[in-house]
C-alpha cells in the first residue's frame, strides 16, 4: 500500500475507533437553524426486515418510543390523519436495517439512523418545493439478541431520538444567545 492510501487507512480507524463522523463536524452550522422552532412532527418508521418482525420487533414498538421521547420533550407528535392536512410536516424517520447472525441464534447485526425532513424551497428555483433531510443522527452500529425483546435495538432508537432533540435545543439556546 504507498503512503497516502496508508495514511488515508489510518486517519479512517482512529475517526472510526474514537466514533467520530467527519461529515458531521460542519453540521451545527449548517443544520442548526432549520431546527429552530420545531413544535411539531410526525414519526415514521422504515420497513423492517421480516425475519426480525417474526422474531418479536416491529415498528409500532419502535415509532411508540420515538413518540414517547418527543412527548416528553414537549414536542406535538400529529396522527396520520393530522400529517394528510398539514402541508408543511416535518418528518422524524428512524430507518433500522438488520441482518441474522446464521440460522440458529436469535441474534441480530443492526444499524439505527434517524434523519429529520422538512419541505424546503430550492435556492435555484424557489416555486420548487421539496423533502429534504436538513438533520441526520450520527447513527450506531450494534448487535441485538431476541431473548432480551431486542432492547439494545430500542435503546439506540431512543439514543438516537435524544441526540435530535438535543439539537434541536442547542438550536434554540444558540438563536436565544444571539
Amino acid at each position: 500500500m504507498d503512503k497516502g492510501k496508508w495514511w488515508i487507512v489510518l486517519v479512517l480507524v482512529v475517526l472510526a475507533v474514537l466514533d467520530l463522523n467527519p461529515f458531521l463536524w460542519a453540521s451545527d452550522k449548517i443544520w442548526m437553524p432549520s431546527l429552530h422552532g420545531l413544535r411539531e412532527v410526525y414519526v415514521e418508521v422504515g420497513p423492517l426486515d421480516p425475519g426480525i418482525e417474526k422474531a418479536g420487533l416491529t415498528g409500532k414498538q419502535l415509532q411508540t418510543i420515538a413518540e414517547q421521547e418527543l412527548h416528553k420533550a414537549g414536542i406535538k407528535v400529529l396522527s396520520d390523519e393530522q400529517r394528510e392536512k398539514t402541508r408543511e410536516t416535518a418528518i422524524l424517520s428512524v430507518e433500522i436495517n438488520t441482518e441474522k447472525q446464521g440460522s440458529s441464534t436469535g441474534m441480530y447485526d443492526y444499524h439505527v439512523l434517524v434523519l429529520y425532513y422538512q419541505t424546503v424551497l430550492l435556492e435555484r428555483d424557489p416555486e420548487i418545493r421539496t423533502l429534504a433531510a436538513t438533520w441526520i443522527s450520527g447513527g450506531e452500529l450494534g448487535s441485538a439478541f431476541d431473548q432480551d425483546g431486542f432492547s439494545s435495538i430500542k435503546n439506540s432508537v431512543r439514543q438516537q431520538v435524544d441526540e435530535f432533540l438535543l439539537a434541536v435545543l442547542n438550536s434554540y439556546l444558540s438563536v436565544k444567545s444571539e
